[in-house]
């Protein structure tokens, strides 16, 4: 696991340049259009503080997933000559095969632990950016961002692509909507009591 954060910090040098502009221009967007609304510092506050954990999540997503060095990956193919095309052995299709594998072999692993755990965030920010999206929508939307990981994974070589990956990842965002709505649940009420 230890090996991971510090491949992933080694990878920002890759991302920083091409998402840090964009993280940038969002605080800018959202400071001005707070500056026109009159509204309290703490709405300010909270939404700053939702690009910055945005920004951080999806920069650990990028590096963890080895995404930031697709561009890097495609330029060493060419110059190497290699195919692009999956090959038979890219992709990993029989549902919980290496997850059987694993326990059976390491038990509970940060591999599996890791998978699930990494759209775990994504199942709490996306109510937190877009309230009007049920959980449906969610969890759909979970699946597919894990999808778009393995594939990109796979086709650019940076990865194999796993059925058991999406199985995990998207459950562990469906976690972590599923906490979401349940702490909103609970925890409205009681500040609402409080206030009064």
């Amino acid at each position: 696991m230890v090996a991971y954060i510090v491949q992933a910090l080694m990878d920002l040098q890759y991302v920083l340049p091409v998402f840090g502009p964009l993280f940038f221009i969002a605080v800018v967007l959202v400071l001005r259009r707070q500056r026109t609304k009159d509204s309290k510092n703490h709405r300010l506050l909270t939404e700053i503080a939702a690009l910055v954990i945005s920004f951080i999540y999806i920069m650990g997503i990028l590096s963890i997933t080895r995404l930031a060095v697709i561009p890097y990956t495609i330029i060493e193919r060419v110059s190497e000559n290699r195919s692009i095309i999956i090959q038979p052995g890219d992709i990993q299709i029989i549902p919980f095969d290496s997850i059987t594998h694993i326990l059976n072999f390491y038990g509970i692993s940060t591999v599996i632990v890791g998978n699930l755990f990494l759209l775990f965030p994504l199942g709490l920010l996306l109510p937190w950016w877009f309230s009007n999206l049920n959980g449906l929508r969610i969890s759909i939307i979970i699946l597919l961002s894990s999808l778009v990981i393995e594939i990109s994974q796979t086709i650019f070589g940076v990865g194999i692509g796993n059925i058991d990956d999406l199985i995990l990842n998207t459950l562990g965002g469906i976690i972590g909507y599923a906490l979401y709505h349940v702490t909103l649940k609970y925890a409205v009420p009681v500040t609402t009591r409080m206030s009064s």
